[in-house]
């Protein structure tokens, strides 16, 4: 089995839209690709043939270097998207919830649907999916 070393690609954009690459710890290795999809193939290639070593062992972990600015929102962006990930989760579990509590009380899946505002269809879906003793209070 091939050992495989995994190299640090920083990879930063220059004003003729080229992204610049090089190499962590390896100042002697760069390269440069249209793309940022592009540049572990090519950082590979040349970690490889600078290094005279087979391109199977060779890892490339791709890192943009970017504004200070950029970052901060690219932050702001990964925050909002998992907090919005775990109110979906949490939605998802009330809405069970909800549904099993309006069951029990009897009520028609139309029903269930215009207090919860969905369609009597995802009622259904829920109703039917669900396992009751997962979510209990």
């Amino acid at each position: 089995m091939t050992t495989v070393t995994v190299y640090t690609a920083l990879c930063e954009r220059d004003p003729d839209g080229w992204w610049v690459v090089t190499i962590k710890d390896h100042p002697g290795i760069f390269t440069q690709a249209r793309r940022l999809d592009q540049v572990e193939a090519m950082a590979t290639e040349a970690i490889a043939l600078v290094l005279d070593v087979p391109e199977g062992s060779v890892g490339v972990a791709v890192v943009p270097k970017l504004p200070p600015d950029v970052d901060a929102a690219i932050e702001d962006y990964v925050t909002a998207r998992n907090l919005s990930a775990s109110a979906a989760g949490d939605a998802a579990v009330a809405t069970l919830d909800a549904v099993h509590h309006l069951e029990d009380m009897k009520l028609t899946l139309r029903d269930i649907g215009q207090i919860l505002g969905l369609s009597f269809q995802r009622v259904q879906q829920i109703s039917k999916g669900a396992n009751r003793h997962v979510v209990s209070h």
